[in-house]
């Protein structure tokens, strides 16, 4: 760690989050009331239940929740606490539910809304490309979504051996929704879902 008055420098990070690693450097600008993160930070691992630490509960076990998406309550107000510009890749994804390979995004954070834009995972089969903002001004935050999907087959969607459809799926999902868990902004959510299959069967 260098210092230079209220500007701090995080030279040659090496650490563990959870089971995710974290490599990269970064620098604190404290010489405002709300203090500015800047720099390049990437994972060989990221583990995606680390993620809950960082905007979730904090030591706390997450809520268990009978749905897919988690109702463990996001605490946004740490988004209020400090402005950021951070670029973050992870070469490698362990996910109990999502087949994900890789992330690259970078996070902006101004003001209490974070935008993750560009944000990009690639797929064990297909990528998802887009971007997030998460306005959490108020205490109940406000999410919206513009996702696309590539390269997806869309017999993978399906159970069982029979395949009534096949080919390559592409999707666009654009939806607004609020929230205090990414369960509850989900179903709040207003939008429009997109799906085409360019070239495909049908039996």
């Amino acid at each position: 760690v260098q210092r230079e008055g209220t500007f701090y420098r995080l030279n040659d990070i090496n650490a563990l989050l959870g089971g995710t690693d974290l490599e990269g450097n970064l620098t604190v600008d404290a010489s405002n009331a709300i203090p500015v993160l800047a720099g390049r930070v990437a994972s060989r691992l990221l583990k995606f239940e680390d993620l809950g630490s960082v905007v979730g509960g904090g030591k706390a076990a997450p809520v268990q929740s009978k749905y897919m998406l988690p109702e463990t309550e996001l605490h946004t107000e740490r988004l209020r606490q400090t402005n950021a510009e951070v670029d973050y890749s992870a070469a490698s994804i362990s996910s109990r539910d999502f087949p994900l390979r890789s992330l690259i995004t970078h996070i902006s954070v101004q003001g209490g809304v974070m935008n993750l834009k560009p944000l990009a995972f690639t797929f064990t089969q297909g990528k998802l490309s887009g971007s997030v903002r998460i306005d959490a001004r108020k205490d109940i935050p406000t999410s919206s979504v513009d996702a696309r999907i590539a390269d997806v087959r869309a017999e993978n969607f399906i159970q069982g051996s029979e395949k009534p459809i096949t080919g390559i799926l592409e999707a666009r999902a654009v939806l607004t929704g609020t929230g205090k868990s990414v369960h509850a902004a989900a179903a709040d959510a207003n939008g429009t879902f997109t799906a085409v299959v360019p070239s495909g069967g049908m039996r």
